[in-house]
């Protein structure tokens, strides 16, 4: 897998990359702890519960491993957490599912264009 220093707008650094079989806990808690109030609630490409999410995750990473969805992580290489998530769902339907979603302490600052 290939992944791409970025610089956001305020000079932040983050590394964008594909999702990994290895990325389910912090991917988790990107979506129970980075995203907050409205980011969370908009965010449904996944159920945030521990339950349905690890379900939810397990499929997605067939479907993305299969070439079917394509999910993407932008990383802080400091941390190492998950900072946004970019998914195209069902990329060979007639019609696709876009979504990016961004950490709130990395909104306004580039990522999601």
């Amino acid at each position: 897998s290939s992944s791409s220093p970025i610089e956001t707008d305020d000079g932040r650094l983050c590394i964008l990359r594909p999702l990994g079989k290895r990325d389910e806990e912090n991917l988790y808690h990107f979506g129970i702890r980075g995203l907050a109030g409205l980011s969370h609630d908009l965010s449904t490409v996944y159920n945030w519960s521990s339950d349905g999410f690890i379900a939810e995750f397990g499929a997605s990473s067939t479907n993305t491993f299969n070439r079917h969805d394509l999910h993407m992580v932008a990383v802080d290489p400091f941390g190492g957490c998950i900072v946004a998530h970019g998914f195209l769902r069902s990329v060979q339907s007639d019609v696709p599912e876009l979504g990016i979603a961004v950490a709130e302490q990395w909104r306004s600052c580039g990522l999601g264009r």
